[in-house]
C-alpha cells in the first residue's frame, strides 16, 4: 500500500478532518467512528495484493490515529473558562489588530490570554504595554440570526481563552520583551519609510495587515500575498540558504520570523513543513511533500483542533496539497519550468469552493495577476527588506534603495487597478466548480501516487462525493 509506505500522516490527516467535520452534529460517537472509518479507508486506496507487511503498519496508523483523536475531541469538547474577576493583576497586550472600525487587542496574563475590543478613539495600547488591570472576563459570544461568526471558533484557534471587560487599567514602566519588538520595529518602519513601502513590510515581517492595502488586494484577488503563509516563509528560507549552510541555523531563523510574524495558522504550517523536510535531509531521509503537509496539519490541530474552522489554515492547506501534489507529478527538471503557467489556475479551483462559501465570489483578474504577482513580491519584498536593514544601520544610498522599491509598489498597484479595470468580472460560488476543484485536488494526489488512471478515477469520485456529503456541500 503506497499511501500507508510513502505518506501515511496523509491517511491519519484526513481521518482528523472528516471526524472534525462531523462532531458538531454527531458528537462523540460519530467523531470516534468516522476517524478510524476514513484513515482505513484512505489507507487502502494503494491496498494491493502483495502487501502483507502493510497490515502492521495499518494497525499503527489506527492506533496513531486515535492517539490524536483522544486528543484533540478532549480539547475540542473542554467547557468554556468560567467568568472570573481579576483584581489588580499584571499582563501584556500580545497582539493588536483592527477589528472593524475598531481594535481587537489580546490580554496575556498567568492565568490566560484574554481579548477586549477597543475604539479607536480610546485606543493609546499598543504590543508589549504592560498593565495592571482589573477586569471581568466573559464567555464568547454566540452566532446570532445577523451573522454566522463564531467567535468561540475563531478566538480559540488564537488561543484566546475568553472575552475580558477591562474596569480599570494602569500602565506599567516598559520592559523589554518579544511583543515590545515586534511594536519597536513596527513604530520604526511607520517613522521612517514611506508609507507604501512602510505597510507591506510590515505586512511581510510582522503578519500586521494594513486595512487599505487588504481591500485593495481582495478587490485584486491577491490577498495571499499580505498572509504570512508558504510564500514569505519560503523567501526566508532561500535568503537563509544563501548566508548559512548549517540546517540547525536556518532553522532556528525559520521559526525567529514565524514567531516574529505573530505565529499565525498558515505560517506555522509552511514552517512545520519546511522543518520536516530539514530534518529529513539531516536524518538522510526522502521526503513526500504531501506527507509534510498532512504532519503539519496534524500537528497543528493536535495543538487546537479549532483551527479546523480557521479559513486561513484551511486555504492554506489545500493551496499546500495541490501545490505539493503537483510537484510530485513533474518531476523533471524541464517539466516544472512551467508548472507556474498552471500551478495559479489550479490553485485557484481548489480552493473555489472555500473562497467563495466564505466571501461569496473570486475577481477573475487574481487569476490574470497572479501570474506575475508572486515573482513580482518576492523581489519586492526581499529588496524592500535590504534596503530597510541598510536604512537602520545607515549605509549611504539606502533611501535611494527604499525610494526605488516604493516606486516599484505603486507601479504595480497602477498595473494592478487597470487590469482590475479591464477584467472586472467576479465568480459567483458555484456547486459545479466547487466538484471540479475538488476532483482535481483528489486525482492529482491519487497519481502522484502512480496510481492508475482507472483507479485514480473512481477514487477521485468516491472521495469527492463523500467530502460533499461530509463537509456539508462545501469540499475541504
Amino acid at each position: 500500500m503506497k499511501i500507508v509506505s510513502q505518506a501515511p500522516m496523509l491517511a491519519i490527516f484526513a481521518g482528523l478532518l472528516a471526524g472534525l467535520a462531523v462532531v458538531e452534529t454527531l458528537g462523540s460517537v460519530g467523531f470516534f467512528v468516522f476517524v478510524p472509518m476514513v484513515v482505513t479507508g484512505v489507507a487502502l486506496c494503494s491496498y494491493e495484493s502483495d502487501a502483507k507487511n502493510s497490515w502492521v503498519a495499518l494497525a499503527i496508523m489506527l492506533v496513531v490515529a486515535m492517539i490524536c483523536s483522544v486528543r484533540i475531541y478532549a480539547e475540542f469538547s473542554s467547557p468554556d473558562a468560567e467568568p472570573i474577576t481579576l483584581n489588580n493583576s499584571e499582563g501584556v497586550i500580545s497582539y493588536v489588530r483592527t477589528w472593524g472600525k475598531s481594535y481587537a487587542a489580546i490580554l496575556s496574563c498567568e492565568s490566560g490570554d484574554y481579548v477586549f475590543i477597543v475604539p479607536p478613539k480610546n485606543f493609546r495600547l499598543y504590543e508589549g504595554t504592560r498593565l495592571k488591570f482589573t477586569g471581568v472576563t466573559n464567555y464568547f459570544r454566540e452566532k446570532s440570526a445577523n451573522s454566522d461568526f463564531d467567535e468561540k471558533k475563531f478566538w480559540r484557534a488564537r488561543g484566546v481563552d475568553a472575552r475580558i471587560t477591562l474596569l480599570d487599567y494602569e500602565i506599567l514602566p516598559e520592559k523589554f520583551s518579544f511583543y515590545k519588538l515586534r511594536d519597536s520595529i513596527s513604530h520604526f518602519l511607520r517613522k521612517n519609510l514611506p508609507r507604501l513601502t512602510s505597510d507591506y513590510l510590515r505586512a511581510a515581517w510582522l503578519g500586521d495587515r494594513v486595512r487599505f492595502l487588504n481591500e485593495k488586494h481582495q478587490r485584486w484577488g491577491t490577498s495571499h500575498l499580505l498572509a504570512v503563509s508558504g510564500f514569505h516563509v519560503g523567501i526566508v528560507i532561500l535568503c537563509a540558504g544563501k548566508f548559512f549552510r548549517n540546517k540547525f541555523a536556518i532553522s532556528a531563523l525559520l521559526w525567529a520570523y514565524v514567531l516574529l510574524t505573530g505565529a499565525s495558522a498558515s505560517a506555522m504550517r509552511a514552517a512545520l513543513m519546511l522543518q520536516v523536510a530539514i530534518l529529513s535531509k539531516i536524518l538522510w531521509r526522502p521526503v513526500n511533500s504531501v506527507n509534510s503537509v498532512s504532519v503539519a496539519g496534524v500537528i497543528l490541530l493536535l495543538k487546537s483542533p479549532f483551527y479546523f474552522w480557521d479559513i486561513g489554515w484551511r486555504l492554506s492547506i489545500i493551496a499546500a496539497l495541490t501545490i505539493s501534489a503537483l510537484s510530485n507529478l513533474s518531476r523533471k527538471k524541464s517539466a516544472r519550468k512551467y508548472l507556474f503557467l498552471i500551478l495559479n489556475p489550479l490553485i485557484v479551483l481548489t480552493t473555489f469552493a472555500q473562497v467563495t462559501h466564505t466571501f461569496g465570489q473570486i475577481p477573475l483578474v487574481g487569476v490574470f495577476l497572479n501570474l506575475f504577482a508572486p515573482t513580482f513580491f518576492a523581489i519586492a519584498f526581499s529588496v524592500a527588506s535590504v534596503g530597510a536593514m541598510m536604512y537602520f544601520l545607515e549605509i549611504p544610498f539606502s533611501g535611494w534603495l527604499v525610494l526605488i522599491i516604493n516606486g516599484g509598489f505603486m507601479a504595480w498597484e497602477k498595473f494592478a487597478d487597470f487590469a482590475a479595470g479591464i477584467i472586472n468580472y467576479r465568480i459567483q460560488e458555484n456547486f459545479l466548480l466547487s466538484w471540479i476543484g475538488a476532483g482535481i485536488l483528489f486525482f492529482m494526489i491519487c497519481k502522484s501516487f502512480g496510481f492508475s488512471q482507472l483507479r485514480s478515477f473512481v477514487i477521485t469520485l468516491a472521495l469527492t462525493c463523500m467530502s460533499f456529503v461530509i463537509f456539508g456541500g462545501v469540499a475541504l
